[in-house]
């Protein structure tokens, strides 16, 4: 045995890649809490159109969620950008039990954050491609 598992460390994390959608068309919610963290990942507002920047996203239960002990929360680059739907978790924590994981990753994109140059702006938002009901790559 391992001297860091004697002394009560971690165990080891298993992350699993999520199989991809029909392009990125699965969208979070909560992104609106999250919005000073999206213009610093998207690196600021972009013009009339806004942005449309593909990362990878890491999907992770939270359940010490005060509002959701089932909530699943989206991070890109280490940086909480939103959730899952509430009406969806329930499917992707079963999801990652059944392959024995802790998150999983999928590719994600930034969208939104316009500037009109008139001093008006849009939120961002991200969406995922995540086929669902959600399975591992291959």
């Amino acid at each position: 045995m391992a001297l860091f598992g004697l002394f009560g460390g971690s165990k080891s994390k298993k992350e699993v890649r999520c199989k991809r959608g029909r392009g990125n068309t699965y969208e979070i919610v909560g992104e609106a809490s999250y919005q000073a963290d999206l213009l610093k990942l998207a690196g600021g507002r972009k013009g009339e159109h806004g942005v449309k920047i593909d990362e990878q996203a890491t999907l992770r239960p939270e359940p010490s969620n005060p509002h959701d002990p089932n909530a699943v929360a989206v991070f890109i680059h280490k940086k909480k950008v939103g959730y899952l739907s509430r009406n969806d978790c329930p499917t992707f924590n079963a999801f990652l039990r059944e392959v024995g994981a802790d998150s999983a990753v999928c590719d994600a994109r930034i969208v939104g954050g316009w500037n009109d140059g008139a001093g008006n702006e849009g939120h961002f938002g991200v969406k995922l491609s995540l086929s669902w009901p959600p399975k591992v790559a291959t």
